[in-house]
């Protein structure tokens, strides 16, 4: 006889790949999927990963878009009227909270979960997230965050649990065959230096400033390479600044990528000039890899978590910060950077049999919120 799993609904997926989509992805893959089953809720016609996560015996509900709300609205009550035990929302802001009102209505139990250190919006959306944090803390029966600056920006000096962004440690771990593989795929000489970004081609991950650091890179190393993965709004922005800089030569756009272990094993560099982060996976993701990583002190401190993390403002000038980068970069030996990610607690196990603890106490008859 089947025994009855645990039926988790998350809110939500976005249609391009990005840090809660790489991370909801990982924690399926290793959480217990025998008692726990998870489904996706997107607004997106399509999804990244949708074929793994059908693979992995999850489920995906598609709702209408904010431009028809009154479907919007609809299409989650039917999906929350599907018997689900536990509703688990991923929040970059508290702009929208239509999904905890429905979800309290319905008399789900809710876990809110922040990923950002600001709201990634317009000054509506500002002036909504700062009206709506309470209402969404009070109705929220756990309150979750990747990072104590990302909790504080959803609650505020309320109380919450930080979880951490856990990846899957052993897929990065480098390996020299898999680099020069990769090099050789991308015509990229063994002896060039590579400086990659992974991101969404939005304002918060200023791919604007990141171009002007790397023109700047490219007076001391004329040869270096920029490997920029990723979509989005501003990609056709960016391509026109670098034609207009005269340095298309040295820019590789490679779109959204499934061979990110490979790739970043193939890179030099890591360089993310975000102008506010949660805790970017993809930070940690180049970390296990041994990457020298150049991040802006406008990103979560808690991001480092080996000796190879370098600190930059974003307010001194482009040429400072290439000189600081390029004065600071080191070859090292980059197989053990993987042990000091998995020591520092960031290994997806760890975060899975957390969650997993969350979603049993959530679930047990004597909680009480």
């Amino acid at each position: 006889m089947s025994h009855k799993r645990l039926k988790v609904l998350h809110f939500e997926f976005d249609g391009q790949i990005g840090g809660i989509e790489t991370f909801l992805l990982n924690l399926y893959k290793n959480i217990d999927r025998n008692n726990i089953q998870f489904s996706f809720v997107t607004r997106s016609k399509e999804i990244p990963f949708e074929k793994e996560i059908l693979d992995l015996g999850g489920c995906i509900e598609y709702i209408e878009g904010f431009d028809n709300i009154f479907q919007y609205i609809k299409g989650i009550k039917r999906i929350l009227n599907m018997g689900y035990d536990i509703v688990h929302i991923h929040k970059n802001s508290a702009a929208n909270i239509i999904p905890f009102i429905l979800a309290k209505k319905a008399g789900l139990p809710i876990i809110s979960h922040s990923h950002n250190t600001r709201p990634s919006c317009g000054t509506l959306s500002y002036i909504l997230h700062y009206i709506n944090r309470t209402y969404l803390y009070n109705v929220s029966d756990i309150h979750l965050a990747c990072s104590q600056v990302a909790g504080k920006c959803l609650y505020g000096n309320k109380n919450f649990q930080v979880v951490n962004n856990g990846i899957i440690v052993n897929k990065f771990l480098y390996n020299e065959k898999i680099a020069l593989a990769k090099r050789k795929e991308l015509s990229i000489k063994e002896n060039q230096l590579i400086i990659g970004h992974i991101g969404k081609f939005t304002e918060q991950k200023n791919h604007k400033g990141l171009i002007e650091i790397f023109e700047k890179i490219l007076l001391n190393r004329p040869d270096a390479k920029l490997v920029l993965i990723g979509d989005g709004p501003l990609k056709m922005n960016i391509k026109d600044m670098i034609k207009k800089m005269g340095i298309e030569d040295n820019v590789m756009f490679l779109g959204l990528r499934k061979d990110i272990p490979e790739l970043l094993m193939a890179m030099d560099i890591f360089l993310m000039p975000s102008l506010y982060e949660g805790l970017p996976i993809a930070a940690v993701e180049a970390q296990a890899s041994g990457l020298d990583v150049f991040l802006s002190n406008t990103i979560s401190k808690q991001t480092e978590i080996t000796s190879s993390v370098h600190w930059f403002d974003n307010v001194q000038t482009s040429k400072k910060i290439a000189n600081f980068i390029c004065n600071s970069y080191k070859e090292v030996d980059r197989k053990n950077a993987n042990k000091q990610v998995v020591r520092a607690g960031f290994d997806i196990i760890d975060t899975s049999n957390k969650l997993s603890e969350v979603y049993s106490l959530l679930m047990s008859k004597d909680y009480d919120k």
